[in-house]
């Protein structure tokens, strides 16, 4: 019985997928033209990209591990960073929310619920004139979820992490309250840089990790896994803007601005404070 169950499996998973009839159409084009020693590498650096991307963005995801705040004596900021919705006013805010977003607002309200002591932060900008911000719609998620309204603020501005971080310091110049960023496990390495430069004391909470969807497989020598390279390209973005925030700061780190400071500045001016 378990035989049949696996060659069942295994018949859907690779002869009833689309993706593989793609992949192996394309390879049997490449094998038509070229020669069998480049048709060879091909198939073995495409392969490669299954088991590569995967322990790769283990590694970096693996960095963070999910957070217990039920020993917080002090009072904290959760600070669920935005991940996208879709401003969609025909739908329900409850819908608006992409799948990232709303697992960092479950993992948001599970840190609240665990440990009252702390405020609940959402942030976020609006993508539509007139439409709730990213911020607005998860605290309307969260109320949902049994949060009180007064435990909950909203940062409407942001755009990316950076500004997240810029408009967090405006907001709570003077707070030494320590913050629990939510995000994807993947960002968080980048995110906790960002605003540990800004003098913050930084915790990590990871709402999901991409790996743990992805288990290697003997039809990982079959065709590759396309949503795993997606997740790759994710991963890759991560990688990319860490370094080159880092490598940017390193150069910009002996300049001087003489003038006065002004009130409102960019984020990228202030993480070189």
């Amino acid at each position: 019985m378990e035989l049949v169950y696996n060659f069942r499996s295994f018949f859907s998973k690779s002869l009833l997928n689309p993706s593989v009839w793609v992949y192996w159409f394309i390879l049997a084009l490449v094998f038509s033209i070229i020669k069998f020693y480049i048709f060879s590498f091909i198939l073995i650096f495409v392969l490669l990209f299954n088991f590569l991307p995967y322990f790769l963005i283990k590694n970096l995801e693996n960095e963070t591990q999910s957070l217990d705040v039920k020993t917080f004596k002090r009072f904290f900021h959760i600070l669920v960073l935005g991940g996208g919705h879709n401003p969609d006013s025909s739908s329900l805010l409850e819908h608006q929310l992409n799948n990232s977003s709303l697992r960092r607002v479950l993992e948001g309200v599970r840190l609240h619920r665990a440990n009252s002591n702390s405020k609940l932060i959402m942030s976020g900008e609006s993508l539509k004139l007139g439409h709730p911000s990213q911020a607005e719609i998860q605290a309307h998620v969260a109320k949902t979820m049994g949060i009180d309204k007064d435990s909950i603020i909203s940062i409407s501005e942001p755009k990316n992490t950076e500004e997240e971080a810029f408009f967090y310091k405006l907001n709570f110049e003077s707070a030494k309250t320590p913050i629990v960023l939510v995000s994807k496990a993947l960002h968080l390495r980048r995110a906790r840089y960002i605003f540990s430069r800004l003098g913050f004391e930084v915790y990590t909470a990871p709402a999901y990790y991409a790996h743990k969807y992805y288990h290697p497989t003997l039809l990982w020598f079959l065709f590759p896994n396309f949503q795993l390279i997606l997740a790759f390209g994710e991963y890759l973005k991560e990688i990319v803007g860490y370094y080159f925030l880092r490598i940017s700061i390193f150069f910009n780190s002996n300049k001087k601005n003489k003038s006065k400071e002004p009130l409102r500045r960019t984020s990228f001016e202030i993480l070189n404070r």
